[in-house]
C-alpha cells in the first residue's frame, strides 16, 4: 500500500470513531433531558480539522453530523400566579355607617338622597303657668308636633354641595316654611362658598342638627339669643390638618321678637331683605381629638374635644345687635358634654324701619351646662342646667334657671331612625313670685339625614 493510500486511510478511520462517540448515549449517571445540568457543557458544532493533503480524485470524505445541545427544562415551577383584579376608581363619597341614610341614588359623579324629620310630643303635665312667648313646650297637657321636615341634599363628588328642606306648618292652612335652601361649592379643604338660605354659624348647639339633641329641644338660652337661618353667604374651611376651621358669612340684617324668649324671626325668603340692612358672622373653632369637621354629623360617637367662639353683628331696621358666644364640646365611649357662654347687645334705632317696644340698650346673657352618657348607643341619660338673664339692668321673674333631666331611647336595628325621649324640667324665677312652669314631655322621632 502506497503511503499516500495509508493516510488516506488513517484519515477515514479517525472520522469513522469521532462519529461514532458523538452519536453514543449519556450515561445514566448524566443529566437528561428532563434534568439537564444548570451550566451544560457546549455540544461540538464542527468536525476536526482535516489533513493538510488534498484526498485523492474520486474519492468521498464524510464530515461528522453536528449534535444538538440538550434544552435544560424547569422541574417542579410553579404556575404564575393570576394578578387581582383592580378595582375601578369611584368617585362617589364615603357614606358614615352611622348616618340614617338608607337611600342614595349615584350617577355621573352625582349622589342624591331624601332628608326627613318628624317629631311628635306628647305634654302629660304643665304647669299652670307655662305660655310659649316664655319659652315652655305647651301650654296645656296634650299633643303637638315639634317638626315635620322634608327635603333633599345632592353633591357633586367632592365639589358641588346643595341642600333644599321645608318646614312644614298646620295654622288655619297648611304651608310651607323654608328651613334650609343652599348651593355650596367646595374646591379646596380650606375653602368653600355657600349662598341661600343656611344657618348662621353663631353658637355650636344652634348648628347641630336639631335631629341629634341629647334632650328633647335644644337650651332655651340657645333658642332666645341665637339666630338660626337667614339669608346670606359664607365661606368656611379647615386648616392646621382639620384641627382649626373658620365661618365667614354675609345675611341679610336679622329680626328680633320684642318678646326674648321668642327669640328671633324666621325669615321670609321670598321677600329678600325688606326692613333691614346686612349682618355680618365670624366663628373660628377647634377639632382637637379628631381633626375635621367640629360639628358631629348624626349618630356620631368619635372622640372629640372642640372649641368654639362667634360674634355677630347686625344693623337691622328696628334695632342693631352684637352678640358673641364661646363654646366646648367633649364626647368620648357614650359620655357628652357641652358648656356655652351667651351674650348679646341690643340697641334700638331712633328711626326704626318696623314698630319695636324697645325704647333702651338691652344687654342679656345665657349660660347652658349639659352632660349625658349613652349606653351601646341605644339607651342615655342626661342632665342640663341653664341661667338666663333677659335684661341685666332690671331684676324680674324674667331672670330664670332651668334644670332638665331626661331619658333617651334608640331601639334595636331601627336606631339610627327612630328615638323616644323622656325628660322633665323645672324652672326657677330668680326674683318676684314663682310661676308654675315645670313640664314633663315626651317626643317619638323618626328622622332620615
Amino acid at each position: 500500500m502506497s503511503h499516500r493510500n495509508t493516510k488516506t486511510l488513517a484519515f477515514l478511520i479517525t472520522t469513522l470513531l469521532s462519529t461514532t462517540a458523538l452519536a453514543q448515549p449519556a450515561p445514566s449517571g448524566s443529566a437528561s433531558a428532563t434534568s439537564a445540568p444548570s451550566d451544560p457543557p457546549p455540544a461540538p458544532t464542527s468536525a476536526p480539522p482535516a489533513p493538510q493533503e488534498a484526498a485523492p480524485a474520486g474519492s468521498t470524505t464524510s464530515t461528522p453530523a453536528t449534535s444538538p445541545a440538550p434544552t435544560a427544562t424547569p422541574t417542579n415551577s410553579a404556575p404564575a400566579a393570576a394578578p387581582k383584579p383592580i378595582a375601578p376608581p369611584s368617585d362617589d363619597p364615603p357614606v358614615d355607617p352611622d348616618l340614617p341614610r338608607p337611600f342614595v341614588a349615584h350617577t355621573h359623579g352625582f349622589s342624591i338622597w331624601p332628608l326627613a324629620l318628624v317629631q311628635a310630643q306628647a305634654a302629660p303635665y304643665v304647669g299652670k303657668n307655662s305660655s310659649f312667648l316664655a319659652g315652655d313646650i305647651a301650654e296645656h297637657p296634650g299633643f303637638r308636633i315639634r317638626r315635620a321636615r322634608l327635603g333633599v341634599a345632592a353633591n357633586y363628588e367632592s365639589l358641588l354641595k346643595a341642600e333644599i328642606q321645608a318646614e312644614l306648618l298646620t295654622n288655619a292652612q297648611v304651608t310651607l316654611l323654608l328651613n334650609q335652601a343652599w348651593v355650596g361649592v367646595t374646591p379646596k379643604s380650606w375653602f368653600g362658598a355657600y349662598m341661600g338660605m343656611l344657618d348662621v354659624p353663631f353658637s355650636r348647639s344652634s348648628l347641630s342638627p336639631a335631629a341629634d339633641t341629647a334632650l328633647i329641644d335644644r337650651p332655651l338660652a340657645v333658642r332666645a339669643l341665637a339666630p338660626n337661618q337667614q339669608l346670606g353667604i359664607y365661606a368656611h374651611g379647615l386648616f392646621a390638618k382639620g384641627l382649626l376651621q373658620y365661618y365667614l358669612g354675609v345675611y341679610n340684617g336679622f329680626q328680633r321678637f320684642d318678646q326674648f324668649y321668642s327669640g328671633y324671626r324666621q325669615p321670609q325668603a321670598g321677600f329678600g331683605n325688606r326692613f333691614d340692612n346686612l349682618a355680618y358672622a365670624a366663628r373660628l373653632a377647634s377639632s382637637l381629638l379628631t381633626p375635621g369637621e367640629e360639628i358631629p354629623t348624626v349618630g356620631d360617637r368619635k372622640p372629640r374635644l372642640n372649641l368654639g367662639a362667634s360674634y355677630f353683628y347686625s344693623d337691622g331696621g328696628a334695632r342693631d345687635i352684637h352678640s358673641i358666644n364661646g363654646d366646648v364640646f367633649f364626647q368620648h365611649s357614650g359620655f357628652r358634654a357641652v358648656g356655652e357662654v351667651l351674650y348679646s347687645s341690643t340697641i334700638p334705632e331712633s328711626v326704626p324701619t318696623q314698630p319695636t317696644s324697645q325704647t333702651a340698650n338691652i344687654d342679656s346673657f345665657g349660660v347652658v351646662l349639659e352632660a349625658g352618657y349613652t349606653f351601646r348607643k341605644m339607651a342615655g341619660a342626661h342632665l342640663r342646667f341653664e341661667l338666663i338673664d333677659p335684661n341685666t339692668a332690671v331684676q324680674d321673674a324674667s331672670d330664670n334657671w332651668l334644670l332638665t333631666v331626661g331619658l333617651s331611647f334608640n331601639p334595636p336595628v331601627l336606631g339610627k331612625y327612630c328615638r323616644a325621649q323622656f325628660e322633665y324640667t323645672h324652672r326657677e324665677e330668680l326674683y318676684g313670685a314663682a310661676l308654675e312652669n315645670d313640664s314633663v314631655a315626651i317626643q317619638t322621632q323618626f328622622m332620615l339625614q
